[in-house]
């Protein structure tokens, strides 16, 4: 048990890394072309703003530790959205992408909920 404790600050910080660093670069695709994201997922143009700056500061400040647990949860509702409005309707068992797609987004969903109980841990901005 005592590893596991001397631990844990470190692996939140792979993990603040990993999924700050995917949320930088998804939003700074989304925000060279918001209106084709907007068109290709039906969304509204304001909307489509309001999910691609989310990605883009919830994404930051989830890699650097700043108020990771209200950034978690934030870009947690986004991917939450993109499941339950993109990914699920388009849930087929012969398509494997839509299958990977799906399973992507679940686990990532897991990890931002799990970052949104844990914090920032020790190696952050702002612990939290």
């Amino acid at each position: 048990m005592f590893f596991m404790q001397k631990t844990l600050d470190q692996g939140v910080l792979i993990m603040r890394i990993g999924v700050g660093l995917l949320f930088l670069v998804a939003g700074f695709g989304k925000i060279m072309d918001v209106a084709g994201f907007a068109a290709m997922a039906g969304l509204p143009s304001i909307v489509a703003w309001l999910i691609t700056l989310g990605e883009l500061l919830g994404g930051l400040a989830v890699f650097i530790g700043f108020l990771t647990r209200w950034a978690s949860s934030g870009l947690a509702i986004i991917i939450a959205g993109a499941i339950f409005l993109v990914h699920l309707p388009a849930f087929d068992f012969s398509q494997a992408m839509t299958v990977v797609n799906f399973f992507i987004h679940t686990a990532l969903f897991a990890t931002l909920v799990g970052l949104a109980f844990t914090g920032s841990g020790k190696y952050a901005m702002r612990a939290d």
